[in-house]
């Protein structure tokens, strides 16, 4: 439950971004069906999904590596002004 609280804490500013997006640019506004969609789909499929046996793999540990790295990589980055237009460097400053 702790666990659960803390990833909340952690994704609440992308999650409060993301409903944003889909709220206000028509080109996302189908984010809303996803997390449903989602559901859905291992919903109906929890009984085939309960009988896969649990066993360890490495290849998760690049998965975990891209997804630790990725982020400090991109915080590197500078955002793109064109996508972005409130990150753009004021002119004649």
């Amino acid at each position: 439950m702790v666990l659960l609280g803390v990833l909340a804490w952690l994704y609440a500013p992308v999650l409060t971004h993301l409903v944003g997006q889909w709220s206000h640019d028509p080109n996302y506004s189908h984010g809303f069906f996803v997390p449903a969609f989602s559901f859905f789909v291992i919903w109906s499929e929890r009984d085939r999904l309960r009988k896969l046996p649990l066993e360890a793999s490495w290849s998760g540990l690049l998965v975990l590596a891209f997804a630790l790295i990725e982020p400090m990589r991109a915080l590197g980055k500078k955002p793109d002004p064109a996508r972005h237009p409130e990150a753009a460097e004021p002119v004649g400053v």
